[in-house]
Formats: structure tokens, C-alpha cells, sequence
């Protein structure tokens, strides 16, 4: 569980002191991981190119950790400064994390230090001649939090589905109320928000973070795994969480294998645990499981749609285009550079808002304090994104 709510400016004393007091008692160097974190935001928002990051912090992660596997090395040039033919990069020094392993695919991994363990499982998809074999899926979700009823079962379904101790809230459901004099009240359905440009993978200092290459869900190797927490004070969402308990119960070691990576299912004692996107049923041999996900299949009001981003004829692109009710549409914290794959339909939480007790999970982040630029999502928007 985090130990506060993590306050929104990085450059305050505030943030600095929540994100020393989460790393302490770790055993894990709280000056290096603070660093990191702050400068894995600075990185998704464009602030610092990836090779600055790396070249910042690869001797600090070598001392602590005594490797740094980290795929964050400056973009692939020739001799003259040029790009190589057929690298991708983004044109301002930020490259997503699924570019840069197609590149790596395509250039050899062993120029990243990356072992051939984590090769042959990190970077599934066979590179073709040219290079060119990352995958155009980009699972997500739409969130209808207008029609939220905040009946938890989204809730129970996700910690039974993974075997997690009760007081992991992987899926949390907050509950707000704006200062307009009514008693009207809201609530904000809150999963890991699987981001294309996710800070927590940034900042693992040992690669246990990554984004699957099929599906662009953002997952933990366990067996990478330090526990170091790192990952959760980088995040801006608030949601990874460090196991303390054993697992809920149930035999849920043949769930957490995704593609010869221990990443799904309930998160073993000592490791950093967060939604996976039901991980585990993606990679199943039950077509019928592929492209669901607890919280879905359990909600009374049609509230959660999971699927492709990018595919118009799926479930959340459907919703968005069809069935808002003329309701807006955002992200969270959008401006956070971090391309959240989750579009909310509903009314985001104003300056206003305060939150309310209940109905649990309402003490771990308080987002609704602030409001943060919201941009109209427009159907057909993510057929170009990474």
C-alpha cells in the first residue's frame, strides 16, 4: 500500500518527502530511487531524453543494483551523428519502450546489455528482414464513470481473479463530490492505466517493468522483481503497490506465466503488484478468456470496455463512438506526457472536488484536487500511436 497519497508537483518538498518515506526501509539506495522516479516523469513529459536519463543514473544503477539492463540507450547513429536507416525514433529524443525493443530486435540485443534469456522473452514477435514487426494492438480501456454505481464488484472480481490479499486494490474505486451545493456525488474508477510512455518502466532499475510487444500492456517480471518500489514512486497514478502479505490464496502459479515470464496473476510476497489487464487470460489457450477482463465481465451498468485502441470495431472504440450519451471524454492526467490508455467518458473532477469516505481505496491518491487539461478524445485519434 503506498504510504500517502503522491502529491503532483515532482519539484516540491512535498512530493520528495512522500517518495523518501515510500523507498524507506526498503534497503535500497532512497537518494537513487527519488532520482529516478522524478526523472522518469521529466521524461515522459519531454523534459529529458532517454540517453540523458541513462547516461544520468547507468553508474548509480550499476553500483546499487550491480547491473543495468535498462533499454534506455541513446538512439542507434552512424559515425556522422545520422539516424540509422529504418530506426524508428520520434524526432525529439523520446522514443516509447516498445520502439525501442523493436529497434533492438532489429539492431542486436546484445548491444543493450540485455541477457539472452530476456531476449527470448521480452521480444517475442520474430523480426522480420526489415525490421519492422511491433505489433499495431494497443489493449486499453474505456471507462463510463457516469454510469458507475460503485458497487465494487469490479473490485472483488479483480482480487479473486488474481488471487490478491483483500487490501490489494489493483482496481479502486474512488468517490468524490463537487463543491456546486448539491449532494450530488461521483465516482472515478481507477486500474493501472497501462501507458505507452510509462514512468514506472523507466525508472525499474532492473528491468522487471516492461510493455508486452503484442499487446502494448504494461507488465512485472516477478522473478526480476527487487521490491525496491521504485516503480511506485515514479507513477503519477498512484497504483503499484507493494505485496506485503502472501498471496489471497488458491494455486495461481500456472496463471502468472505470460509468454515464458513469470507477470500475471497475484504478485509474490516482497514484489510490486498492479493490474495487469488480466494478463493470464490473454495469453490463454480459452479464446473465450482472450480479450476480457474480470472487471468487465462483472459490471452490472456496462461501465468497463476492454479491448483495442487502435481497432475501431472494438469494445472501448465502440463505446467512445456510440454510446457516450453526449458525455466528454479525457484522460488522466494527460498532461504527464505518460499516454494513458484508459479514456474516461464522464465528468472529470474539477478544482473543486473533494473526496468523500467510501467507498474504499478513497486515502491513496487523491486526484480529484486537481483538475488537469482534459483534450477530447476524436474516434480514430490512436490508429497512428506507438
Amino acid at each position: 500500500m503506498n504510504a500517502s497519497d503522491p502529491p503532483d508537483d515532482i519539484d516540491s518538498e512535498a512530493w520528495e518527502a512522500w517518495a523518501t518515506e515510500v523507498v524507506d526501509g526498503t534497503g535500497f539506495d532512497v537518494e537513487l530511487g527519488v532520482g529516478l522516479a522524478r526523472d522518469a516523469q521529466r521524461v515522459a513529459r519531454g523534459e529529458m531524453t532517454e540517453a540523458e536519463y541513462q547516461a544520468k543514473y547507468h553508474e548509480d544503477v550499476l553500483d546499487e543494483f550491480g547491473v543495468d539492463d535498462r533499454p534506455t540507450a541513446p538512439e542507434p547513429q552512424k559515425a556522422d551523428g545520422s539516424p540509422l536507416p529504418g530506426v524508428p525514433g520520434t524526432g525529439n529524443g523520446k522514443r516509447s519502450r516498445r520502439s525501442m525493443l523493436k529497434t533492438a530486435g532489429a539492431i542486436g540485443l546484445g548491444t543493450l546489455g540485455l541477457s539472452a534469456a530476456q531476449q527470448s522473452t521480452r521480444t517475442v514477435a520474430a523480426q522480420s528482414g526489415d525490421g519492422d514487426s511491433e505489433s499495431d494492438v494497443q489493449m486499453g480501456m474505456a471507462i463510463n464513470t457516469d454510469r458507475c454505481i460503485a458497487c465494487l464488484q469490479c473490485m472483488d472480481a479483480c482480487n479473486e481473479e488474481n488471487g490478491n490479499p483483500a487490501e490489494s486494490l489493483w482496481m479502486a474505486v474512488l468517490r468524490y463530490q463537487e463543491d456546486d451545493y448539491t449532494d450530488n456525488e461521483e465516482f472515478l474508477t481507477r486500474p493501472c492505466q497501462h501507458c505507452s510512455d510509462a514512468p514506472c518502466e523507466t525508472a525499474c532499475p532492473t528491468n522487471a517493468r516492461y510493455t508486452r510487444e503484442e499487446d502494448g500492456i504494461v507488465l512485472t517480471d516477478y522473478d526480476q522483481c527487487t521490491g525496491c518500489r521504485y516503480c511506485e514512486v515514479s507513477c503519477p497514478y498512484g497504483v503499484n503497490y507493494m505485496e506485503w502479505a502472501e498471496p489471497g490464496g488458491g494455486d495461481f502459479e500456472a496463471d502468472r506465466d505470460v509468454d515464458g515470464v513469470t507477470a500475471a496473476g497475484s504478485a509474490p510476497q516482497g514484489t510490486m503488484g498492479k493490474c495487469t489487464f488480466c494478463a493470464h487470460r490473454q495469453v490463454s489457450d480459452d479464446e473465450s478468456l482472450q480479450g476480457t477482463t474480470a472487471c468487465e465481465d462483472v459490471c452490472p451498468v456496462d461501465a468497463i470496455h476492454f479491448g483495442d485502441m487502435n481497432d475501431e470495431e472494438s469494445a472501448p472504440r465502440q463505446h467512445l463512438a456510440n454510446d457516450t450519451g453526449g458525455q466528454p471524454t479525457y484522460r488522466l492526467l494527460e498532461d504527464k506526457g505518460t499516454e494513458p490508455n484508459i479514456v474516461y467518458v464522464g465528468n472529470e473532477p474539477s478544482r473543486t472536488a473533494t473526496q468523500t469516505d467510501g467507498p474504499t481505496g478513497e486515502n491513496e491518491f487523491d486526484l480529484v484536487r486537481e483538475r488537469h487539461g482534459r483534450r477530447e478524445i476524436e474516434i480514430g485519434s490512436h490508429e497512428d500511436d506507438d
